[in-house]
């Protein structure tokens, strides 16, 4: 008996070998490095019958053909990048095709005071990180403490500029970080903890003041206003340890100082 051929069956069977060579799907974050600078993208469509792959290359505003040899699976394949690609091409498709206007949620004057904001709190939690590091190299545990916790607020801080920059739709610009020296003794480091608090907290209050003149963004004031409250708390605990070192220092009782620190805050010594 002759065996009836299946054309549908086979054509199925081949397409399925053909994706399995291709091995790329719909949704998968690829590279690719034609010149030796590589691109990410997002491949939005297959095509097992020509060995092609179509790819979203983002900013580039293109959706382009490849061989599948050309293009490699990223290593990061995690859904929360995904949905941010996705997200932001179908932003771009809209303004494109429907040729749709985004909100300038800042003021070009206001997102450089942002970025310049964000490169001054990254700045602080630098320099604190430094400033327990050295206080480590001396044993002075309490104060290593202090300052390790305050370098993680302020990289909070910056973490939370950053956010709202990306949020409004603004380019964040990398930071250029001005290197400070860590003075050599508790009591200097303290007292220029405070002097960088002190600027951090005029830098917030400009940045509020052109906030209400000339950005009406009630999300740019909720922001300042947040910094603002953040940084009374910041100078009185600076300030309260500063007082606490100045008489510690005096009445040669640092070490008792730096106990206490390892277990309250500033704030709650008595010495």
């Amino acid at each position: 008996m002759t065996k009836k051929y299946n054309r549908r069956a086979s054509t199925k069977k081949y397409l399925q070998k053909m994706n399995d060579t291709i091995a790329f799907k719909i949704g998968d974050i690829v590279t690719y490095a034609p010149s030796g600078h590589v691109r990410m993208g997002v491949v939005m469509s297959v095509e097992p019958k020509i060995r092609k792959i179509y790819v979203d290359w983002g900013p580039t505003g293109k959706i382009e053909q490849h061989d599948s040899d050309e293009l490699q699976l990223a290593m990061i394949q995690d859904p929360a990048v995904k949905k941010h690609m996705k997200t932001y091409r179908i932003a771009r498709i809209a303004r494109r095709i429907l040729d749709v206007e985004a909100t300038d949620f800042l003021s070009e004057d206001v997102a450089k005071l942002l970025n310049l904001q964000y490169a001054n709190e990254l700045s602080n939690s630098v320099f604190y990180r430094s400033c327990a590091s050295f206080l480590n190299d001396f044993a002075w545990i309490g104060f290593e403490k202090y300052f390790t916790q305050q370098a993680n607020d302020e990289a909070d801080h910056a973490q939370k500029v950053f956010d709202f920059l990306v949020d409004s739709g603004c380019t964040v610009d990398f930071p250029e970080i001005t290197k400070r020296a860590v003075p050599q003794d508790p009591y200097d480091i303290v007292k220029m903890t405070v002097t960088a608090e002190v600027e951090t907290t005029t830098n917030w209050r400009v940045i509020a003041k052109i906030a209400k003149t000339g950005c009406c963004n009630p999300a740019l004031d909720e922001l300042c206003q947040w910094f603002i409250k953040e940084q009374m708390e910041e100078e009185t605990e600076a300030l309260a340890l500063l007082q606490k070192t100045v008489r510690a220092k005096e009445t040669g009782n640092m070490e008792t100082l730096d106990c206490l620190l390892r277990k309250d805050n500033p704030g709650s010594i008595v010495i």
